[in-house]
């Protein structure tokens, strides 16, 4: 249970970090190291309480946190590329 108490720490120290995060790329990472160690809490007390049902719950926990990231990085493509659109239109 150490291990978890650990986890629940480490969550709590990348939640300031995502406060207090400069950029938008390191909201993405925070926030996929955040979906990690939560499928990893869950994956714990899964082992520990020995519930075998939810090592299925994990495996869409870990598809979706892959599309998230996915989609938050396809978002932040779009968004730059249209700052640097207007940013050249605005030049000329």
């Amino acid at each position: 249970m150490i291990y978890i108490a650990f986890l629940s720490f480490l969550i709590l120290i990348l939640i300031y970090r995502l406060v207090k995060s400069p950029t938008s790329s390191d909201s993405i990472l925070i926030i996929e190291v955040m979906g990690n160690i939560t499928i990893s809490i869950i994956g714990l007390l899964a082992l520990v309480k020995n519930l075998s049902y939810l090592m299925d719950v994990l495996i869409i926990m870990v598809f979706a946190n892959f599309l998230v990231i996915v989609g938050f990085g396809r978002f932040l493509q779009n968004y730059h590329d249209r700052v640097e659109n207007n940013r050249k239109n605005h030049v000329k």
